[in-house]
Parts: C-alpha cells; sequence; structure tokens
C-alpha cells in the first residue's frame, strides 16, 4: 500500500513498506484550496530497495490548507500493488495524510525552587518536524537575566516590578530534525522559576506569529488578559499567566488548561505559577 504525506510547505513524502514492493513510478497531485486554488503534479521513482521517495513543491504551498494525493503503477497493474501494510491494505485505494488547520500536538513543564539557576523542560511528547514549540517562563525578580537555549525566539517579556516582582517571557521554536530531548532556560538570580513548552502542527512556518499582547495586572484573584484580533483565519489562540504565588489558576470556560505548574508545593505565596 502507498503511503503520501504532505510533510512541509515544499515535500511529499511517500512510503512503500520495506523497499521490496512491486512499485515503481508514483504519479502524484498537490492542492492548496484557497482562493484561485492552485494544483501541482508530477510523478516520482522508487530506487531499488528504498522504502520511501520524495517530490518537491514549487512554489510552497500553505500545509493549513493543502493536501497531496498519489497512485502507483506496479507490475500487476494500476492497483497500488501489495505491501507489509496487509492489515489495512486495500487493493485500489491509496491512503493520504493531510494536515489541514492547526493541531494541539502536546505539552510538558518544570519548575525550580530558589537559588536554582537553570529551568530544564522536556520536549513535548510526540512532536515532529516542523511543529511550532511556544515556551512561557516565568521567574523571580523581574529584574532577572534570562538566556534561553539556542534557536528559541523571544515573543515578549512582561515585567512586573510590584512589592512581588516577577517576570514572564514567552519564546518560540519550530522543530527541526534532531531536536534535544530537553530545553535549558538559565538566570544570572531566581527565587523560583517554572515553565511549559507546548507543541502544534500545522503552523504557518514563515511567519507563525500572527499578533500577540500582553499586560501586568494588579494584585488580586482575577487577572484579565489583553484583547487580541487576528489577521488570518485558522489561527490558534495561546495565553501565558505567571503570578507570584504557588497557587492553582481557573481558565475561563472557552479556553483549556494543558499546563499549571508551581515552583514550590501548593499553596505558598514564595512561589511562582505559570500556565
Amino acid at each position: 500500500m502507498l503511503r503520501v504525506e504532505l510533510t512541509n510547505a515544499t515535500t511529499i513524502t511517500f512510503d512503500r513498506g520495506d523497499g521490496t514492493d512491486d512499485m515503481t513510478e508514483i504519479v502524484w497531485q498537490a492542492v492548496e484550496l484557497k482562493d484561485a486554488s492552485t494544483v501541482q503534479r508530477g510523478s516520482v521513482s522508487f530506487a531499488t530497495g528504498v522504502d520511501t521517495a520524495t517530490a518537491m513543491l514549487s512554489p510552497a504551498v500553505n500545509i493549513k490548507r493543502a493536501v497531496a494525493f498519489g497512485s502507483v503503477q506496479s507490475g500487476a497493474g494500476q492497483n497500488m500493488g501489495r505491501s507489509p501494510y496487509t492489515g489495512n491494505d486495500i487493493t485500489g485505494v491509496g491512503s493520504v495524510t493531510a494536515r489541514l488547520g492547526i493541531g494541539f500536538r502536546g505539552a510538558a513543564s518544570a519548575s525550580a525552587g530558589s537559588g536554582v539557576l537553570t529551568l530544564t523542560i522536556s520536549k513535548p511528547a510526540g512532536t515532529r518536524v516542523d511543529d511550532l514549540m511556544v515556551a512561557s517562563i516565568g521567574v523571580r525578580p523581574d529584574t532577572a537575566v534570562i538566556t534561553p537555549p539556542s534557536g528559541w525566539t523571544l515573543v515578549r517579556r512582561t515585567n512586573n516590578a510590584n512589592p512581588n516582582a516577577n517576570s514572564l517571557a514567552t519564546y518560540w521554536k519550530a522543530a527541526g530534525a534532531t531536536e534535544p530531548a530537553n530545553y535549558a532556560w538559565t538566570f544570572d538570580t531566581s527565587t523560583g522559576s517554572a515553565g511549559g513548552i507546548l507543541a502544534f502542527s500545522g503552523v504557518e512556518q514563515s511567519n507563525p506569529i500572527n499578533i500577540e499582547n500582553g499586560q501586568n495586572t494588579a494584585n488580586g484573584l482575577t487577572h484579565a488578559a489583553p484583547s487580541v484580533t487576528t489577521t488570518v483565519a485558522d489561527t490558534m489562540i495561546v495565553t501565558s499567566h505567571s503570578f507570584s504565588s504557588s497557587e492553582t489558576w481557573t481558565p475561563p470556560t472557552s479556553m483549556t488548561e494543558v499546563v499549571d505548574v508551581a515552583s514550590q508545593v501548593v499553596p505558598n505565596a514564595g512561589g511562582r505559577r505559570p500556565k
């Protein structure tokens, strides 16, 4: 059975199993759904004994609005062949993997106590190449110098210099082919830190952050985030919050909480509580 995947904005990957299948030339199409939808087409061959092949797209497509199809000519005719995928092999029917829209892949979190100058967070389980990772790092005091791992881009840092001074910094990174198992943020001083990483699939690689905003809020039990107005369809709204006590957050009814982590055992007025 031939498997077809639009792996990124410029590449289609084809898989036939263990390389022994009687599949030769693949015919493919990539359809990008938009105003004046476009279709790219072509063919590619499997090398002898190799189970995968790729085709390049030019121009690049938006993987949130594109789908790829493939068909193959085998020695027995145009029937998609037979392969080691016998459990779900349907003669004459191809299998298509399409990524349409942004999807939540997974999350990871960690915390560190007072005096610990490194916060290490694992890569979210299931993260794949070209996924977008968003990290939120909370630390006390607000004057702490935060040094991110290599490859992470700062989106915004919000410093709160109120009596319980603290800071929240947000970063993004596109997952590459060889990502480490974890990422370490370092500080020049810290009386407690905590943070999380979220991974998303199907995010536009050239401009992953459509719009962002941030603000401080006064001491209290309710903290409102500033509003944003997106400029493109099919965006994912992600919010990060932090305050200087180890307590739990309760999100709005329209949002799903995936990280809630404290630098000390809850409850504790001296900890950090990002989400």
